[in-house]
């Protein structure tokens, strides 16, 4: 599949998703969507308590986002709410949010620079198999590495 294709894909999920949204009865379909796109924003939250001190409510904010990992693809799983867009997105949702929680941790331990780094270079790679045509997804070692 050519780069083009992919975004062809995604351009004509983004629209339905956004029907959806407009649309009373359709709206639950992208709950999934929603939780991964809250995620995506936990950087601005999350970093700026850590960085003032607020260790206790950065770490607060830090479950309640990964539980917002678990949830959004269980409830996509669950009911039948599964999507190429959610899956990719939730991909790259799961590298902010881990290097989120690198950066943040690196403030007391910066021996997480290197974890950062891995995180990175997994990312690029991911990308680069993605954008070939191969398939490339997540293990549960790759989930157990980011908890």
């Amino acid at each position: 599949m050519t780069t083009e294709e992919i975004f062809k894909i995604y351009n004509e999920q983004i629209k339905e998703a956004l029907t959806d949204l407009k649309t009373p009865g359709r709206r639950h379909k992208q709950i999934p969507n929603l939780l991964t796109l809250g995620r995506m924003l936990s950087p601005l939250v999350i970093i700026p308590s850590a960085l003032t001190g607020h260790q206790e409510e950065a770490i607060k904010l830090s479950l309640f986002f990964g539980l917002t990992d678990l949830a959004d693809g269980f409830i996509a799983r669950n009911w039948n709410l599964t999507s190429k867009l959610g899956a990719d997105l939730d991909a790259l949702t799961d590298k902010i949010f881990a290097g989120t929680l690198l950066l943040t941790g690196a403030i007391s331990n910066p021996i997480l620079l290197t974890n950062t780094g891995l995180e990175m270079l997994i990312a690029g790679v991911n990308l680069r198999q993605k954008f070939s045509g191969n398939k490339s997804g997540s293990t549960i070692m790759g989930k157990i590495k980011t908890g």
